[in-house]
């Protein structure tokens, strides 16, 4: 229905390159990996930054054994703002399957220095915070017999 309901949107629109790319999304989920392929190459003509494009292809050239080609487009996604790591961990994987090893860790890597900043930049009123030190004074019980007894803790 989503494919249909797309590829009347284009009809309309033929130049919107959101509507190629999510007909891309769906062709790919229905497993047919060249006709997204056509798609998100067409949002890309369309959009030449539109980062999600460029990684849904590399993911689609992953699948058909075409990692050459899928490195060429992993490099060019990040050069528009990654929102997170995954165009790095993808090409580190890419690379790993061509056994250049020092490209996958230095990939890797980015994706993990992206992910410490990211989340050490979340607003702390974001994350729980654990209050290291602080503990409950603990509550007396006084004797009966005289005010000058010392209280002892529970």
């Amino acid at each position: 229905m989503a494919k249909l309901e797309l590829q009347s949107a284009l009809q309309l629109e033929s130049e919107n390159a959101q509507c190629h790319f999510e007909l891309g999304n769906v062709f790919a989920r229905l497993g047919a990996i060249e006709d997204a392929n056509r798609e998100y190459q067409r949002a890309i003509e369309l959009d030449p930054d539109m980062a999600e494009a460029h990684y849904q292809l590399g993911l689609s050239y992953v699948k058909l054994g075409r990692i050459d080609l899928a490195i060429k487009r992993y490099q060019k996604a990040p050069r528009t703002p990654p929102s997170s790591g995954d165009f790095y961990v993808s090409l580190g994987k890419a690379y790993t399957q061509l056994d250049k090893l020092d490209l996958a860790v230095s990939n890797f890597r980015k994706a993990l220095t992206l992910s410490l900043t990211r989340a050490r930049s979340t607003s702390t009123s974001e994350w729980p915070r654990p209050v290291w030190g602080a503990r409950k004074k603990p509550s007396t019980v006084s004797a009966s017999r005289s005010s000058s007894t010392p209280t002892m803790p529970l």
